[in-house]
């Protein structure tokens, strides 16, 4: 699935859904020091975009509730980057909410003491300037806690093409 943002459409919202979801079990185990690392894959899936009038540059990301993890999981942060290195996320720009970063404080619904995303959460992200062209692919970082010696970073989620 991709979309294609025809070039006059730059000063528009892009409203995208977008679906959190664990899809196996963990694929790796890894101690540093007392904590336990557990990477989880994850999955974004977004529906048609819906452009709407707006002087900004936005993105509008909804999710629609899944579980994360664990019944005792606790949820602390998420990131969603756009850029081109599907191999490495981290290493795109990442999108930002209103110019801070994107987590559980500043995004209603990614709650921290909760073990899920409620539903019809939304989050605003500021496209990268200069305005990205080309084809570049939406991904995220889920990060979750298990008590106070386990910390479950949930990331590789599958990429999502967007042509601009």
């Amino acid at each position: 699935m991709h979309f294609h943002f025809p070039p006059r459409q730059q000063f528009k919202i892009l409203t995208l859904s977008a679906l959190v979801a664990v899809l196996g079990a963990c694929t790796s185990v890894e101690k540093v020091g007392a904590v336990a690392t557990k990477k989880v894959n994850l999955a974004v899936t977004l529906s048609p975009p819906r452009f709407v009038t707006s002087p900004a540059n936005l993105i509008q990301c909804v999710d629609t509730t899944r579980n994360l993890g664990p019944d005792t999981s606790t949820f602390t942060s998420v990131k969603f980057y756009l850029g081109t290195n599907t191999n490495n996320p981290a290493s795109n720009p990442k999108l930002l909410a209103y110019g801070s970063d994107l987590n559980s404080r500043n995004v209603p619904g990614f709650s921290p003491g909760s073990s899920y995303v409620r539903s019809n959460s939304a989050a605003l992200f500021n496209l990268p300037t200069p305005r990205p062209t080309g084809r570049q692919y939406l991904m995220a970082e889920i990060v979750v806690g298990a008590g106070d010696q386990e910390v479950y970073y949930l990331n590789n989620v599958a990429v999502v093409p967007i042509d601009f």
